[in-house]
């Protein structure tokens, strides 16, 4: 049985003069190695093109060379992902030890910049609505995204949006899809035309189709017509089953719109374990601009559901609550974690290649620079895999003593919605090296973590013991390198030993322990992390009064907080399988009959008269998921 020893090696790099195709507009493209790999030379260099190879359709690009491709773009848009490959010598791997082996870079897409025509529409005429909200209609399709774009009245520009820059009255809110008018007047009546520009070719189209405001003045038998909550923006029927789907960029800005009339706003997040006034915690990010929810410095956390309730204001009948519901999904630039594996007792090797930042998107292998499923044939695998998932894993067992090249690639994300930003264009790749001649090492770790389960608030220790020669060791969670400064709950004990304080829903997942020595040997070992029970957060809003109650189910019992002075308190759970007894300690309710290990969920209800509100009852209902 031959032992590997695995190294890391660096990534080929395709780079551009830009990444959006203009007609006329040459674009060179140049296949690079990733800095700080000195030495290291490309010796031949093939393009990619959709996964074929450019030498098939050559006479639709106007030259390539040794390392660089130009894009010729006149009648024929090539529009695609693109990828080059290489063989790389002269890669330092250890101490005196360099290797030559073929590489595949990660694929870069290349979308053709434009503007269309807008579509023939109707003439719209909006009236007699106190807040209005004047459409962008039959916009055109745009790349890339999210288009400058303003209303002229009477020849007026109204108001510019350029990204996240708003400019005019403070009655009027841009949206990325129309213009809303708060407390409108008379003086509003006319046509307004939308003017959408691309930013990045400059290029401008008018709507030739207004959409007409004729005001009235507001007579009192419509203040009567208006007691009962009107829902204005969107009309759009959704649920948390069928919600309105954005797809937004990471870092960027988006407008969650909700117009109703005669209501209190009430915005939540229902998913995906977050529930809760989504801005009660940043209000710097997250602001209520009207009805509308308004989230800044997008990230991946951001992910989930969200509704708008309106609670009317001149009734107490809540049979009729509006409701609008938005599905975010938010797209950032992918990444890729590879592991590989060799067992010590038998000859197969274990490989997993995980995509990150992707939804639905699975990730790619290459082996000494050809497709993981053309590699077997060549090695003469036999193997144990799922090609269409992510993380894909396999078991391999070569016929031959493997050696070579590993790759795990990801997709762009711009292969998955129709979003643009930095960094969004490109996949990633992470590249390792199989090496069987090299002289046989020692497992750098002695002892590795076990799966663990704990309860919310306890305290676990991952154990890693290694041996004198690892210098180097660091954690991986779910394939991202745990922060230890700053992180008062998360630090090492010992040299490797990881130990986690006052544990949390988000602490669950797979934890690897990572050593290496100075010839970039690497060891890695990993182990589970399960934590059980979950903290919901409910919060109501009103006009003056915001209060949290906290739900915590932590080993048979449920602990009810709120910060605000109540003189009553009721806890009702509707379902008679669970049942709840209150103890000596206020607040803490024991679950005496705890559901079995397959029980889902439970609703409940707490009902709070507050001691600063007179007969004002807050009525709470949340789903309460057993882990």
């Amino acid at each position: 049985n031959c032992n590997l020893v695995i190294f890391k090696i660096p990534r080929l790099i395709l780079h551009a003069d830009q990444y959006y195709l203009i007609k006329n507009q040459e674009i060179d493209l140049s296949c690079q190695i990733e800095p700080g790999w000195r030495g290291a030379t490309i010796a031949s260099v093939q393009w990619i093109k959709d996964n074929t190879p450019i030498e098939n359709c050559i006479d639709r690009f106007s030259s390539f060379s040794n390392s660089s491709l130009r894009i010729l773009n006149n009648q024929y848009q090539p529009e695609g992902d693109y990828q080059c490959s290489s063989l790389i010598r002269g890669i330092r791997i250890s101490n005196g030890l360099h290797i030559d082996t073929q590489l595949v870079s990660a694929p870069v897409k290349f979308r053709k910049a434009r503007i269309s025509k807008f579509e023939k529409v109707n003439i719209e005429v909006s009236s007699n609505v106190q807040s209005i909200r004047i459409p962008c209609l039959g916009m055109p399709d745009v790349v890339p995204n999210p288009p400058g774009i303003h209303f002229e009245k009477d020849e007026n520009c109204i108001m510019k949006k350029n990204t996240e820059i708003f400019i005019g009255d403070r009655r009027f809110l841009l949206t990325s899809s129309g213009m809303q008018i708060a407390f409108s007047m008379v003086s509003d009546s006319g046509d307004y035309y939308c003017v959408v520009t691309n930013l990045f070719t400059n290029k401008t189209r008018k709507s030739p189709y207004p959409v007409r405001l004729e005001r009235e003045i507001f007579m009192v038998t419509m203040v009567i017509k208006f007691l009962i909550p009107v829902l204005i923006y969107p009309k759009i029927k959704s649920s948390v089953f069928e919600p309105i789907i954005l797809h937004v960029v990471k870092g960027k800005t988006v407008i969650l719109e909700c117009m109703m009339l005669n209501v209190r706003i009430m915005w939540t997040k229902v998913k995906p374990s977050t529930s809760g006034l989504v801005f009660n915690n940043d209000r710097l990010r997250f602001q209520q601009i009207s009805g509308n929810l308004v989230i800044n410095l997008l990230n991946e956390a951001d992910d989930g559901v969200y509704v708008c309730e309106g609670y009317p204001v001149n009734t107490n009948n809540l049979s009729e609550i509006p409701k609008v519901f938005y599905q975010l999904i938010v797209h950032a630039p992918t990444d890729v974690q590879l592991m590989l594996e060799q067992s010590d007792k038998e000859k197969f090797w274990k490989l997993s290649c995980l995509a990150l930042n992707l939804h639905y998107e699975i990730p790619m292998v290459y082996i000494n620079g050809v497709p993981l499923v053309i590699a077997m044939n060549q090695l003469g695998f036999s193997m144990q895999t799922n090609f269409y998932t992510n993380p894909i894993n396999a078991t391999l067992t070569p016929n031959v003593a493997l050696s070579g090249s590993v790759q795990c690639i990801s997709r762009p994300a711009m292969d998955e919605a129709e979003i643009y930003g930095n960094g969004l264009e490109r996949g990633r790749a992470m590249n390792l090296y199989v090496d069987n001649k090299a002289k046989s090492q020692q497992n750098l770790i002695s002892q590795g973590p076990d799966n663990s389960t704990r309860y919310i608030g306890e305290s676990v220790y991952l154990v890693c013991l290694v041996i004198p020669n690892a210098k180097r060791t660091l954690w991986i969670k779910d394939g991202k390198r745990v922060a230890l400064i700053g992180n008062k709950r998360i630090r090492l004990v010992g040299k490797a030993t990881l130990k986690i304080m006052d544990i949390q829903p988000e602490d669950e997942g797979w934890y690897t322990c990572e050593a290496s020595d100075n010839s970039n040997h690497v060891t890695r070992s990993k182990a589970y992390l399960k934590v059980m029970g979950q903290t919901y957060n409910i919060l109501y809003s009103m006009v003056f009064y915001t209060f949290l109650v906290e739900f915590l189910i932590v080993i048979g019992y449920v602990v009810i907080s709120c910060p605000v002075e109540y003189s009553l308190m009721k806890f009702v759970a509707e379902k008679a399988s669970l049942h709840l007894s209150t103890t000596i300690i206020p607040n803490l309710w024991s679950i005496y009959n705890r559901p079995p290990e397959n029980y889902n969920d439970t609703l409940i209800k707490v009902i709070l008269i507050l001691s600063s509100l007179s007969n004002l009852w807050a009525d709470f209902r949340e789903t309460m998921k057993f882990g």
